[in-house]
């Protein structure tokens, strides 16, 4: 493989997705110290790797990757944003285009497809399933019995292969950087609110998958009020402005009230404090890779979204995951029943269950 002198990785989606590529970056890196390595995804998730040593560069066009149809594409801020990011790509020529998508539907194909043109890139790998990664010419099979972790490693080192590179690393494991202030902040909220065992739940999640993502708030509320009884916890409920309906409820709800955070606390502020944590409890959704990342025992709540992806991570990182095998999973949130059954199925006691097997372990383990 020629001289290698700018990669570009897209990987557009949530704080998850970026939190779960990391370990595939910092391989990237290991493979190419000397080229600059750009990341192309969405601003809000971009915070999960800034400051990183394994990302030269952050390309964010959070609106327009955001875009869920043609009409979107005609307002003008959104066209806006596209010129920029064509002038963008045309102006600089990449060695290298590595798209981290799964491509799990048809219309998943179609920015990995255009960005993958305008990188001008001569190689360009990536993922593909179900056969759909036509315009790549480094293909990896997408295994469905990986987390996406995994499979991101997989592409790195599909690549490696081709370059005829070897190289070794460390069973891998999401990371989040944080720099002094961000764990400052985490201290002094943690000072503020002194307790021995600390829960963190979070009971939100994407706002446009709400329905077949979140698991009931007032089960939620009842296993608060358990552990708290039981294990003499304090309760940290964590959610952004979008689930403050959800967090009202279930704090209204409670015997004890519980601890909150700021609404506008920054994604690594967020991921500081998921770190005092003893445990963490969470639907599907960004926050529960946080927590997987910073290494703190977690409990996994899953719905309509894809479980193969986000939810296969070893046993030995601290994770469980609690879900339903059903017929019609995932359904990738389109809703076919109310209230989904794949979450109406999970019940208090597997939850709790759950939590007590955990905090033996953690009591074993000192």
């Amino acid at each position: 493989m020629a001289t290698i002198k700018n990669i570009l990785v897209v990987r557009l989606g949530g704080i998850g997705d970026v939190t779960v590529i990391t370990p595939a970056l910092k391989a990237l890196r290991k493979l190419y110290p000397q080229s600059k390595i750009s990341l192309m995804t969405n601003h809000y998730s971009a915070e999960v790797v800034r400051g990183a040593p394994y990302a030269d560069e952050l390309i964010t066009f959070t609106d327009l990757f955001s875009t869920q149809s043609v009409f979107e594409f005609l307002k003008p801020g959104i066209l806006y944003q596209l010129y920029c990011l064509v002038t963008l790509m045309l102006g600089r020529r990449f060695d290298v285009f590595i798209s981290l998508h799964n491509l799990v539907k048809w219309p998943n194909v179609v920015k990995p497809f255009i960005l993958s043109i305008l990188s001008q890139a001569p190689v360009r790998a990536g993922f593909n399933t179900h056969s759909r990664g036509f315009f790549l010419n480094v293909k990896t099979p997408d295994d469905s019995n990986k987390h996406l972790m995994f499979r991101c490693l997989d592409v790195i080192k599909q690549l490696a292969s081709r370059g005829k590179i070897t190289y070794t690393l460390q069973p891998p494991s999401p990371e989040v950087w944080l720099d002094d202030k961000d764990r400052e902040f985490a201290a002094d909220f943690s000072g503020r609110n002194p307790t021995g065992l600390l829960v963190g739940i979070h009971p939100g999640g994407n706002t446009r998958t709400y329905a077949t993502q979140c698991w009931p708030a007032e089960r939620f509320a009842r296993v608060a009020d358990a552990i708290a009884d039981k294990y003499k916890a304090r309760i940290l409920l964590t959610g952004s402005k979008a689930d403050r309906h959800i967090l009202d409820k279930i704090t209204s709800q409670l015997k004890i009230p519980p601890l909150r955070l700021p609404e506008d606390i920054s994604v690594k502020q967020l991921a500081a404090i998921i770190g005092r944590c003893n445990l963490f409890i969470s639907n599907d959704t960004g926050p529960m890779h946080l927590a997987v990342a910073m290494k703190v025992p977690t409990i996994g709540i899953f719905g309509g979204g894809d479980f193969s992806i986000y939810g296969r991570y070893p046993a030995e990182m601290g994770f469980t995951a609690l879900k339903k095998d059903l017929p019609c999973s995932p359904c990738y949130h389109k809703i076919k029943c109310q209230p989904p059954e794949c979450l109406d199925k999970i019940t208090m006691e597997e939850v709790l269950q759950a939590v007590d097997k955990q905090l033996k372990i953690i009591n074993k383990n000192g």
